[in-house]
């Protein structure tokens, strides 16, 4: 992929995209140790339903959006299935990645969605956008970040998420680092105290409460109030 960068039209635009929510790594392209957890890098769970299960499930919403929602949900699933890391019968499933801390973000370990607790639009502003654009250059940048296409409109195109859920790229990209990430979320979370674990349960995504109701990896809360694994 040519990746491009168009600093006129980004410094007219602010970041829009920087502003809302950091860009996901591709997989190897950082390989932090256990302390980068919640203070640099936050690893990223994007849960995606067995689509299968997704028009049961989901009510109310607009046939052509829920059409759309299945398609790219059976993308990514597919994907995970050919890499043997869920089963057909599973309600839903998580790919483990990386992308820089936000402003928002008060745990190592988040969703792919923003959550803005102002109610504008600007949400999960990341912690490398300054004043005068990314503390990285192009090529350092997130894929994520670097596959966008500037637009004049501030509509930039590219491998965009859609409805949370990471594009085919970064998901092939991170398969092969799955048991690494796993091992590195169970390093954090079980060193988590009762306080933030309580915290992380309280986050807007509800991606925490996801986990442990799925029992992701034998995940559960102990009488003290911490993280345990079966």
């Amino acid at each position: 992929m040519l990746f491009v960068e168009n600093k006129e039209i980004c410094s007219k635009c602010g970041g829009r995209c920087c502003k809302n929510n950091p860009g996901i790594y591709k997989g190897g392209e950082v390989k932090p140790s256990l302390p980068d957890i919640g203070r640099k890098y936050v690893i990223v769970a994007d849960i995606v339903m067995n689509p299968a299960f997704i028009r049961d499930f989901i009510a109310g919403d607009n046939e052509h959006i829920l059409d759309k929602l299945v398609e790219v949900s059976q993308k990514a699933w597919n994907i995970m299935l050919r890499n043997e890391l869920i089963s057909e019968n599973d309600f839903c499933a998580y790919m483990l990645a990386l992308r820089p801390i936000g402003k928002n973000d008060r745990a190592g370990l988040s969703g792919t969605k923003y959550f803005p607790e102002d109610g504008n639009r600007h949400g999960n502003m990341c912690s490398l956008l300054t004043k005068t654009g990314c503390l990285l250059g192009l090529n350092e940048r997130p894929y994520e970040c670097r596959a966008l296409a500037p637009s004049s409109d501030f509509k930039c195109s590219g491998n965009n998420n859609e409805f949370g859920i990471m594009s085919s790229e970064l998901y092939i990209s991170w398969v092969p680092f799955q048991e690494k990430m796993r091992k590195l979320l169970k390093e954090y979370l079980t060193g988590l105290n009762a306080r933030q674990v309580t915290n992380l349960k309280a986050s807007k995504d509800e991606l925490f409460q996801s986990m442990l109701e799925e029992g992701f990896m034998g995940m559960y809360i102990g009488s003290d109030g911490k993280v345990k694994f079966s």
